[in-house]
């Protein structure tokens, strides 16, 4: 609410600001036409010139910022070419204290970079449920799946079950029955999004990382809750 607010008052100085400038070259114009006086005309003239294209450059201006405004609104943080930034997931898992959601493809990745008990750097997500963050994992069924990823799918379904066992309270993992199309990774605020596509390995498709306010990200999040209603349990 205090954003929105915040948002109306800029608005609105802007605005007044515009207003105020091409008011004033109004008046100076009045004064350039109506004073006899040359030199004391040429000043008024001079300043109404100025005064309009400075509120010229302000219009210009102030479209780049409502564009950026509008940017800003859907919570962008960065542009992902690729989903392979290990290093942001591990912070963003590591920060989590509430709740982690994962919608993928076989998570065979998100497994081996942030559950491996082996390696103090890639167990974020082991950390994570040591808090008691809950996590929810949607999969798609295996047999939706292409012939490379149904081996990922294997090793990742015994992690799955491991996890289950050692954390029931906060671990659950489902499968939904239909080809999977979106990915998702939200850690309590913080999200990063994208597509899956048919024969692209996901590590190498884009991804955008915002948070579970923005307007962009909504869909995502309705769709996954969605899907968890239906979805069958994995294990």
């Amino acid at each position: 609410m205090k954003k929105i607010f915040e948002d109306i008052i800029k608005i609105q100085c802007a605005k007044l600001i515009i207003f105020v400038i091409f008011l004033a070259a109004i008046i100076f114009l009045i004064f350039y036409y109506n004073v006899g006086e040359p030199k004391v005309s040429v000043l008024f003239g001079g300043l109404a010139t100025g005064l309009i294209i400075a509120g010229i450059q302000l219009l210009f201006s102030w479209g780049e910022f409502t564009e950026m405004e509008k940017i800003k609104r859907l919570g962008i943080k960065k542009i992902l070419l690729y989903r392979d930034d290990e290093k942001l997931y591990r912070s963003i898992i590591s920060k989590s204290n509430h709740e982690i959601l994962v919608l993928g493809n076989t998570a065979y990745r998100f497994f081996s970079d942030f559950a491996d008990e082996t390696r103090s750097d890639k167990k974020a997500l082991i950390d994570a449920l040591g808090r008691q963050v809950k996590v929810r994992i949607l999969l798609p069924a295996p047999k939706w799946l292409s012939t490379d990823d149904k081996p990922r799918a294997e090793i990742a379904l015994s992690k799955i079950k491991e996890l289950f066992s050692k954390y029931k309270s906060f671990f659950e993992c489902r499968y939904f029955d239909h080809a999977p199309c979106h990915n998702l990774v939200l850690a309590d605020n913080d999200c990063l999004v994208g597509p899956i596509f048919q024969n692209i390995p996901s590590k190498n498709s884009p991804a955008i990382y915002t948070d579970n306010n923005s307007i962009y990200v909504k869909p995502y999040l309705k769709y996954f809750e969605h899907e968890w209603k239906d979805a069958k349990s994995c294990v």
